[in-house]
């Protein structure tokens, strides 16, 4: 996994768990969003952040979220790294935006929905930190003390 500020629970099973545990809440949450959305505010708001943005905030959520489920399930491991996280996203930003023309011609790239996906990226990874310094490390020291 390399070194980094994720490093340090790498060892910890049950702080992995807990991780594991959050990426499933994140993406139950970041889904209901979006169909919520998609389905009542949309259809009811003239807000465009609603109408063009939102759901391209939400797309990088619930992809990371379902990717570290998917990875940890098999390998126990995370994709948590900013510059793993990027990569994928750019990767994944060429094709929403520009792989799309290739089947479905009336679609525009737009470089507002580019900033969205980083944006919720960002949204993601520091929310993870958040969690990890003030949740699970804490728990973690506590655990070390008791022993």
């Amino acid at each position: 996994m390399g070194t980094g500020f994720f490093n340090c629970i790498r060892d910890n099973h049950r702080n992995w768990n807990t991780i594991h545990l959050l990426n499933i809440l994140i993406l139950l949450l970041c889904v209901i969003l979006f169909l919520i959305n998609d389905f009542i505010i949309k259809r009811n708001t003239d807000i465009l952040f609603f109408k063009n943005h939102f759901n391209d905030l939400m797309a990088p959520v619930i992809i990371l979220s379902y990717l570290n489920i998917l990875i940890y399930i098999g390998f126990r491991r995370m994709v948590l790294k900013l510059k793993h996280m990027s990569v994928f996203i750019f990767i994944c930003s060429i094709v929403w935006e520009y792989g799309v023309l290739l089947y479905k011609k009336n679609t525009t790239p737009d470089l507002a929905d580019i900033f969205y996906y980083f944006l919720g990226m960002s949204v993601y990874y520091f929310f993870m930190r958040i969690a990890v310094r003030y949740i699970i490390l804490p728990a973690s020291v506590k655990n070390l003390k008791n022993k």
